[in-house]
């Protein structure tokens, strides 16, 4: 059989199919470093894209070695699909479609803007563009000026991504710890939290700091297992909590927190509120109104707190956890320190490791 040489024809094909291949890799790589670097959670339609962009890295491929036009018969769907979704998720976050519909129920909120970029690269805006960059992969031809073996292109191109990828994570995470280290070391005193309700023995030598937002459903979450970690180590481990409301319609909720201190019940009622989160917080937006009926419990005057919510210490209260979180940085709940220690990733593994760790050093 004649062996035929590549036409300017297939050439273009390939080209096309590996420069989606190109950006199929970046978008992954992306919400990767996203979600795992920089430890933004995905919301719900943040994952039904994942679910189209991410098979594309090793179906398409596929159709290059040896090459077959026919792959993107299989990859279309994907990318229509795909595309489709993310189109519907900007509308969200642009407001065109009203937060009614929005399917995203329990975690962050699909009309949360996380980033952004330049004053208006958000990652929803992003994900669109990589769907969209894959149809004008198809119109790119400048790829074809390389001389190079399409194995040594296709290989050369996963190696640099990946390198990408890893310098960029860990060029991340080293510059996070150094600004925090920075950060904290200019205000020492924001970490000191003396105003702050308290839990454990005043003489415990590891000391934990959170930042809180009762609306926050991972504050709601963490909390049994700091208490936990608290139990394990009797005496030996100190909460305290600032307050910051990030979430629609919890910084009333935050009020009645803040004054329910005033009848020496700041405990009972933080566990009452957060226990019963799902009652009072719906698509992410918190209804201070539902809390009454949960307070019950508590043996609280509720008269006594609704005076109480509007006294100027609450007030005071509230603004200083607000500055201090500003000077901190802090910009997400649940925020931790660990003497003065921040998370250098967050998960509920990294902070039993860094409290582990501060007990050990503290009580050898």
């Amino acid at each position: 059989m004649e062996r035929r040489a590549n036409t300017p024809s297939s050439e273009t094909a390939w080209t096309l199919v590996f420069g989606c291949w190109l950006v199929a890799c970046v978008a992954t790589l992306g919400a990767l470093f996203f979600s795992e670097v920089m430890q933004l959670p995905p919301c719900t339609l943040c994952w039904y894209q994942r679910i189209f962009i991410f098979p594309l890295v090793l179906l398409l491929p596929m159709g290059l070695f040896p090459f077959d036009p026919r792959v993107v018969r299989y990859a279309l769907p994907l990318l229509v699909v795909g595309g489709v979704v993310s189109l519907f998720q900007l509308l969200l976050v642009w407001g065109v479609i009203p937060e009614s519909v929005q399917p995203c129920r329990q975690g962050v909120s699909c009309r949360e803007v996380q980033i952004e970029w330049l004053g208006f690269l958000s990652i929803p805006l992003l994900s669109f563009v990589a769907f969209v960059g894959h149809g004008r992969a198809a119109g790119c031809r400048a790829l074809q000026e390389f001389e190079m073996n399409r194995k040594t292109l296709f290989a050369a191109s996963a190696v640099v991504l990946l390198l990408a990828f890893a310098g960029g994570s860990l060029l991340y995470k080293s510059e996070r710890i150094q600004r925090w280290a920075k950060v904290i070391g200019q205000n020492e005193a924001a970490l000191a939290s003396a105003h702050s309700p308290s839990l454990g023995s005043a003489d415990a030598k590891v000391h934990i700091v959170e930042f809180l937002d009762p609306a926050c459903e991972t504050c709601a979450e963490f909390y049994p297992q700091v208490k936990r970690m608290m139990a394990a180590h009797p005496d030996r481990i100190r909460l305290s909590v600032r307050h910051l409301p990030l979430h629609n319609g919890s910084l009333d909720v935050v009020r009645m927190l803040e004054a329910s201190r005033k009848q020496g019940k700041y405990w009972p009622t933080l566990e009452a509120v957060l226990a019963h989160q799902s009652q009072w917080v719906a698509n992410h937006v918190a209804r201070p109104e539902r809390v009454w009926d949960l307070l019950g419990g508590t043996g609280l005057d509720l008269a006594q707190l609704r005076a109480d919510m509007n006294s100027p210490d609450v007030a005071r209260n509230l603004e200083r956890d607000r500055s201090d979180a500003k000077a901190l940085d802090v910009t997400m709940t649940p925020e931790y320190f660990v003497n003065g220690r921040p998370l250098p990733d967050f998960g509920l593994a990294q902070l039993q490791r860094l409290v582990g760790d501060a007990v050990q050093t503290a009580y050898r």
